[in-house]
């Protein structure tokens, strides 16, 4: 009986929250990042009336020796046409104070970092989204996974 309020409590919250479309991570070989290997999601879309989030998920280790990471993303529409490409600048660390950021135990760190908010998917298919390391580093250490989120936005 002492535990029904907070059940009831966690199906309200989780009731309320919208469902992941597409979450996948790629381990990065050893935690060095070769420009050569590019992670590739590919994800369907179904609903066109929404707009969608799209997060890069990155994983990192406190041993990552810059306060940023530089990735260049390419979308690719439903019959594999490019429909998108951009220069993404996200920091690992804060850039004054040197202190890591998002979350984690230990020398391991975990970021959500909104790509693409609100994105609108012109029609109904699979979508992919293919990521390349742009940090003029080869091999790129200290990177542990990178991977993307794809979720109804809030905000229509």
């Amino acid at each position: 009986m002492k535990y029904t309020g907070f059940i009831l409590m966690v199906v309200l919250l989780t009731g309320c929250l919208e469902p992941v479309v597409f979450e996948k991570s790629v381990d990065i070989i050893n935690a060095q990042w070769n420009v050569t290997q590019t992670p590739s999601f590919e994800f369907e879309i179904s609903d066109t009336s929404k707009s969608y989030d799209v997060y890069y998920l990155v994983r990192s280790t406190m041993a990552y020796p810059y306060h940023n990471l530089y990735v260049k993303f390419y979308l690719e529409d439903t019959l594999g046409h490019p429909i998108a490409s951009d220069l993404h600048n996200m920091n690992l660390f804060d850039p004054k104070t040197g202190e890591p950021l998002g979350s984690g135990l230990g020398d391991i760190k975990s970021q959500e970092i909104l790509a693409l908010p609100q994105y609108r998917f012109s029609k109904a298919g699979i979508y992919r989204l293919k990521i390349e390391q742009y940090m003029r580093v080869d091999p790129l250490p200290s990177i542990i996974s990178f991977g993307i989120s794809v979720r109804p936005s809030n905000i229509q």
